[in-house]
C-alpha cells in the first residue's frame, strides 16, 4: 500500500462514528448575521441543594484558559486544576502557574508604552486615552489568562422557512431540528435567564427566538443577540409528535466528539502543558534570567502600541477564528471600562 496512504488512513469503527467525526463542527451553535433563530431548551430532572426535584438544563461547565502562543494566534484549554488521570494528570496546571507572568508582561508592555508617550510631551485625557487603547491592545495579547467558566448547554434549533416567519417542515410533518451545543459565559447565561425571569416563564423546557443584527464581525453579531421568548404558537404545542421526537433525539445524547467542535476540551497532560507555556514564555523567561538581553526589543517578538498621535504606527490585531466568545480579558467591557483583573485575577497595584 501506498506509504502516504498508509500513515493517513483512520480507520473507521462504526457508520455512527464517521458521520459524527464527518460533521466536524455541526454541533456547534453559531449566530448568523441578520437572522433569527428558533430553538427550544430541553432539559432533564435533578435534585436542587435543597433535596427537591427541579428542571435542569443539560449542560457541562469548563473553566477555560485562553491562551496566544504567538501573535494572531488563538487557543484554548480546559484548566487542568484539580484533573487526575494516571500517567498524564496530577492535578496541577502550568497555565495557572503561568497568569502571574502573564500580568508581568502586561505591565511591561504598559510601562514602556506610557514612557514612551510621556517622551512625545503626551499629558492629560490624551494620555489618559492612550493608556486605556495600550491597555485594551496588550489584554488582547495576553499569553495565558485566568480560567474563565463557560456553560456548554445542549440546545435544539429548528430550521426556519427562507421568510425567517415560521418553521420549515420535514417528510414527517414535523419541523426539521438539530441539536447543538450553545457556548455561553457566565453573563451570556444570565441574560438568557433574565429575560424568561422578567417574562415570568420557566426557562427550562421553553422556547425562544434569538435575533441578530447584520454586522460583519462575529462578536458583533453574537453580542447583538435579543432573545424573545415564545408564549404563543409554541412548535412543542403545535406539532403532534415533535415533543417525543425530540425526546427521542436528546435520550441519545452524549457528550462525546464535543472537542471537534470547541477544542479546548481536546485537554493536554501536564507535561504538554508545561511544554507549551515554556515555549510561550522562553523570551520572558531569559530576560527574568539575564536582564542584560532585553525583551520584546529587536526580536520576533515585537510591542506594537497603538499609535501616537503624529506617527503612522502599525497596529497588530488579534481575533480568535471561528470563535464568537469576548477576546480574553475584558470581555464585553467598553473603551473606558478596561479591567486587567479579568484577565488575570485580583492582581496589586495596577
Amino acid at each position: 500500500m501506498n506509504n502516504f496512504i498508509n500513515a493517513a488512513k483512520r480507520p473507521v469503527e462504526s457508520i455512527e462514528t464517521f458521520l459524527r467525526d464527518a460533521a466536524d463542527n455541526t454541533i456547534k451553535y453559531k449566530p448568523e448575521a441578520g437572522k433569527k433563530h428558533w430553538v427550544y431548551f430541553p432539559y432533564q430532572m435533578g435534585t436542587n441543594e435543597n433535596g427537591e426535584t427541579v428542571k435542569e438544563p443539560i449542560a457541562i461547565m469548563g473553566r477555560v484558559h485562553e491562551l496566544r502562543p504567538e501573535p494572531n494566534k488563538y487557543e484554548a484549554c480546559i484548566c487542568l486544576d484539580g484533573i487526575v488521570i494516571d500517567g498524564e494528570n496530577d492535578g496541577t496546571c502550568p497555565f495557572c502557574d503561568r497568569v502571574n507572568d502573564s500580568f508581568s508582561i502586561y505591565r511591561y508592555k504598559m510601562d514602556k508604552a506610557v514612557e514612551k508617550a510621556e517622551k512625545r510631551n503626551m499629558v492629560g485625557d490624551e494620555l489618559e486615552e492612550y493608556k486605556k487603547n495600550s491597555s485594551r491592545k496588550f489584554m488582547e495579547e495576553t499569553p495565558v489568562s485566568k480560567a474563565k467558566p463557560y456553560l456548554y448547554m445542549l440546545i435544539v434549533q429548528f430550521k426556519m422557512d427562507a421568510q425567517q416567519r415560521g418553521l420549515e417542515t420535514g417528510p414527517d410533518g414535523l419541523p426539521v431540528f438539530e441539536l447543538k451545543v450553545m457556548k455561553l459565559s457566565d453573563k451570556g447565561i444570565a441574560k438568557i435567564r433574565e429575560t424568561f425571569i422578567n417574562s415570568n416563564i420557566e426557562f427550562e423546557g421553553s422556547e425562544a427566538i434569538f435575533k441578530y443584527d447584520n454586522k460583519e464581525n462575529a462578536m458583533l453579531v453574537a453580542g447583538s443577540r435579543v432573545v424573545s421568548p415564545v408564549f404563543q404558537g409554541k412548535a412543542l404545542d403545535s406539532y403532534k409528535g415533535l415533543r417525543e421526537a425530540i425526546e427521542a433525539a436528546v435520550a441519545k445524547w452524549d457528550w462525546e466528539g464535543i472537542q471537534a467542535a470547541f477544542p479546548e476540551w481536546k485537554g493536554c497532560t501536564v507535561e504538554q502543558a508545561k511544554a507549551k507555556c515554556d515555549k510561550i514564555f522562553h523570551a520572558w523567561d531569559a530576560y527574568q534570567e539575564n536582564p542584560a538581553v532585553g525583551f520584546l526589543e529587536d526580536k520576533d517578538e515585537k510591542t506594537t502600541n497603538p499609535a501616537l498621535p503624529g506617527v503612522n504606527t502599525p497596529t497588530e490585531t488579534s481575533t480568535p477564528v471561528g470563535d464568537t466568545t469576548p477576546k480574553m480579558g475584558f470581555g464585553n467591557a467598553g473603551f473606558g471600562s478596561v479591567d486587567p483583573n479579568a484577565a488575570f485575577g485580583n492582581m496589586p497595584n495596577l
